[in-house]
């Protein structure tokens, strides 16, 4: 990471993007790259708000458990190898 602190959000011709604190890269705000939190305003109204990691590291970061499973399905060939 670098030392100079980047602004958490950004508006390019994309529109607002928010800064992924795990990869330091900045990605659109939508559901499309940010798992969205219910958070509630000062006013009492329910907002989405992107989390801190973006969904390309939110597993490694939150659930490291499941980047160490292997595939499952197996083909033709390994099942009569094995």
């Amino acid at each position: 990471m670098n030392d100079s602190k980047k602004p958490m959000y950004i508006f390019t011709e994309l529109g607002k993007e928010k800064l992924c604190k795990h990869c330091d890269e900045y990605w659109p705000t939508d559901s499309e790259f940010w798992y969205m939190i219910k958070s509630k305003s000062k006013e009492g109204l329910i907002e989405l708000k992107p989390d801190s990691a973006c969904k390309g590291c939110y597993d490694t970061v939150y659930r490291p458990s499941r980047t160490k499973r292997t595939n499952k399905v197996r083909s033709g060939f390994e099942k009569v190898a094995a």
